[in-house]
């Protein structure tokens, strides 16, 4: 399921803030996956996304990673109409 990338993500971080995060992140996956049967374009999006993230921590950029993670966020927003403040 599209958890385990996140969770990879967050174990890989060391981040005691991120394990604690993690149930709230995968509870929006979840709504997320239910959510976009009608949205076709968040997989292909995600995808890519997903495998910028992995590009950049490969290089151990963390700055491009973090960048990479940002932007998936606001794909994310945006193909379910989420405004961004």
């Amino acid at each position: 399921m599209e958890t385990s990338f996140h969770n990879s993500i967050a174990k890989a971080s060391h981040n005691e803030f991120m394990h604690r995060l993690m149930p709230i992140i995968t509870s929006s996956i979840y709504k997320g996956v239910i959510l976009s049967a009608s949205t076709p374009n968040v997989y292909p999006q995600s995808n890519v996304d997903h495998q910028n993230v992995v590009d950049f921590l490969k290089k151990r950029d963390g700055d491009g990673a973090r960048t990479a993670m940002r932007l998936h966020i606001i794909h994310v927003m945006e193909s379910f109409g989420i405004e961004r403040d």
